[in-house]
């Protein structure tokens, strides 16, 4: 029972709120003023206490049933679990069939995820494809994502029928109007994560400096000289040697290391998931100083409001990173080697995401291996 109690020159009104459009005055003589313990006799600070301990319990409520809820959605899913995982076939599974099938673990954790979600056992995928198709557009997978979980999934579907003597048919790609649902579904994902930031360079960086805090000047320093992504840069706080490691080298003086989550989570081996970027200028000295002093900190802020209260609109987490390929290029190094630097696959990915009026000079490529 949200109700507020408001000074009225040298008395008080009751009013009565729950969200922007339920609200409304209630008239302190009134048979819901009374229910809810308010009488015109109360002094304003009465009201007031009152009003405060019917909010108390109105928190004490809700706080009980979010409990209650979060505790029916965790029985459910153990008990989810335990109808469609079950704990011994799951290991025989691990054991057997994710070395043999080249299953990664990834993917084994969202297919686990996805078989607890449907809730219907694999013999029923087939006859009930939509329920597995309805999960994918939710989780908004790209088609080709779909394709190698399904042909995962599909795997387990003929272990767990066979080991319980029941029927089974593979789930096909879909088609039709579920195929078009999974496309646009996923075209609008990449459009609303397509929203790129403007560069930010060393110069604007510095522009700012006196009016940010000195971790975050840090953080956003490191960024641009290494060109990471923001969790590769909250990663280097971490001591784990399997996220990143800066090595010594003749050549360049240090070499960072970075593991690259994002590249592993979408299926890439953990070699080839691994970038190098060699030490080449002396901002990149002065970040590996940053990096092990641990002195630096992300903006933090709802999206990308940490960055825009910084610099303004059309910023977010990944300038440094947008400005990393561009600098590399005017300083004359080629196209293959800054997308090796940048840690993306191909040299493709590197031109159609970085495509700007800059000079377009050359030199050859860096040998990596000296690097590493």
């Amino acid at each position: 029972m949200p109700y507020y109690v408001y000074k009225s020159g040298k008395n008080w009104d009751l009013k009565f709120q729950q969200g922007k459009l339920n609200r409304y005055h209630v008239p302190k003589d009134s048979n819901e003023a009374k229910l809810a313990g308010f009488n015109s006799e109360m002094t304003y600070l009465e009201a007031y206490e009152r009003a405060k301990q019917l909010q108390a319990e109105t928190w004490i409520e809700e706080q009980a049933r979010k409990e209650k809820k979060s505790r029916d959605v965790i029985e459910k899913y153990q008990k989810l679990k335990i109808a469609y995982l079950n704990h011994g076939e799951v290991q025989e599974f691990e054991r057997i069939y994710l070395p043999e099938k080249k299953i990664r673990q990834p993917h084994w954790h969202t297919m686990k995820s996805i078989i607890i979600n449907v809730g219907i056992h694999p013999s029923q995928w087939y006859k009930q494809s939509s329920l597995l198709y309805q999960e994918f557009i939710r989780r908004k997978y790209s088609p080709n994502y779909i394709k190698k979980l399904l042909r995962y999934l599909n795997i387990w579907g003929y272990f767990v029928c066979e080991k319980h003597n029941k029927a089974w048919k593979d789930v096909e790609f879909p088609a039709g109007s579920w195929k078009r649902k999974i496309a646009d579904t996923y075209e609008s994902r990449i459009k609303r994560a397509s929203f790129e930031s403007d560069p930010i360079s060393f110069e604007l960086l510095n522009d700012v400096r006196t009016k940010i805090k000195k971790e975050h000047y840090n953080w956003i320093f490191i960024s641009i000289a290494f060109g990471l992504r923001p969790r590769e840069v909250d990663n280097l706080k971490s001591l784990n040697a399997n996220l990143w490691r800066i090595e010594k080298n003749k050549n360049f003086g240090y070499v960072l290391h970075i593991f690259q989550e994002k590249l592993y989570e979408r299926g890439v081996s953990k070699e080839k998931a691994w970038k190098y970027i060699p030490c080449i200028m002396n901002e990149q000295i002065e970040a590996i100083e940053l990096i092990k002093s641990k002195a630096f900190k992300k903006p933090i802020g709802a999206g990308a409001k940490g960055f825009r209260s910084i610099f303004g609109y059309g910023f977010t987490a990944y300038g440094g990173r947008k400005n990393f390929v561009d600098m590399l290029r005017n300083q004359g190094y080629d196209l293959e080697t800054v997308s090796k630097w940048a840690g993306h696959l191909t040299v493709k990915t590197t031109e159609q995401s970085y495509s700007r009026n800059i000079g377009v000079f050359y030199r050859p490529p860096v040998n990596l291996k000296r690097a590493s």
